[in-house]
């Protein structure tokens, strides 16, 4: 089994989004993945946004009971697969974590097939702060590299 680790800011949008929507993907193709979530500045227990539960629920992923999880030793050593939502997250992860540094990547960079710092300019946009619109596009994007990193897997 692998596990794939997302990680943004505030582990309230992105990072969510993107655990949620593999948890998706996961159940409905019967994949051997789990799928976790952390932010790097996340405020333990801090529910997920608003905008990013009610775009997941039109969706059809499961929005609820996501409590955001700050970035630990822990999770970093638990999974297999680092996936980042911009380069500056990856680059903290390989600063806190250097033995991590190897398998971690962009979300957009891993999909499209460039690893490491090759994918480091890759961002999805974060959305907080924004309304459903936003939210949904932000969605989107994540969702079709989830949907490419599941046919890698």
């Amino acid at each position: 089994m692998k596990n794939i680790l997302f990680v943004c800011t505030g582990n309230t949008c992105r990072s969510f989004m993107a655990e949620r929507l593999l948890k998706k993907e996961i159940k409905e193709k019967g994949l051997d993945i789990t799928a976790d979530s952390c932010g790097i500045y996340a405020y333990p227990g801090q529910d997920g946004a608003a905008n990013a539960k009610s775009v997941l629920r039109t969706m059809g992923a499961d929005a609820e009971g996501h409590r955001a999880k700050q970035m630990s030793r822990s999770l970093i050593e638990k999974a297999d697969l680092i996936l980042t939502m911009e380069g500056p997250h990856m680059e903290h992860i390989a600063r806190a974590f250097p033995e991590a540094a190897v398998r971690t990547h962009t979300l957009l960079g891993f999909a499209e097939g460039l690893y490491g710092y090759d994918g480091a300019h890759l961002r999805v946009p974060d959305p907080y702060g924004g309304d459903t619109a936003v939210y949904a596009k932000c969605a989107a994007v994540i969702e079709e590299a989830v949907l490419r990193i599941c046919e890698k897997i």
